[in-house]
């Protein structure tokens, strides 16, 4: 039986802590709140509207739009998505007053991007 709790409360712990990246974060909430996720780690979605090749620094950087209300800055050192993609990312929030002219405050340093 005590085994069975240990698991148990294991299992809790850890779909706890992943069910945080799994749902995602509304692009809204870090907008409106930036210090409390600057430097955190969070799962955002959207439709990719812009895009720029960044080639001093080797990288992209790309725009998401979500629900055609809110969007955020992403910057990779992927490939660069194509306009019209929907996009799920996974990176760390950052805030930077200014990148190449095109990021004013809140962007998305990213970690994983993958296609939906």
């Amino acid at each position: 039986m005590k085994r069975f709790l240990i698991k148990t409360n294991i299992i809790i712990i850890i779909t706890a802590f992943t069910g945080c990246l799994s749902t995602g974060t509304a692009l809204r909430d870090i907008r409106a709140n930036p210090n409390l996720y600057t430097g955190k780690r969070v799962k955002v979605e959207g439709l990719v509207t812009d895009s720029i090749s960044v080639p001093v620094k080797g990288g992209v950087v790309y725009r998401i739009f979500e629900d055609n209300t809110d969007s955020i800055w992403v910057y990779a050192n992927s490939e660069k998505p194509v306009r019209g993609d929907r996009v799920s990312v996974i990176g760390t929030v950052s805030d930077n007053k200014s990148f190449r002219s095109k990021i004013t405050g809140v962007y998305i340093l990213e970690e994983r991007r993958s296609k939906k």
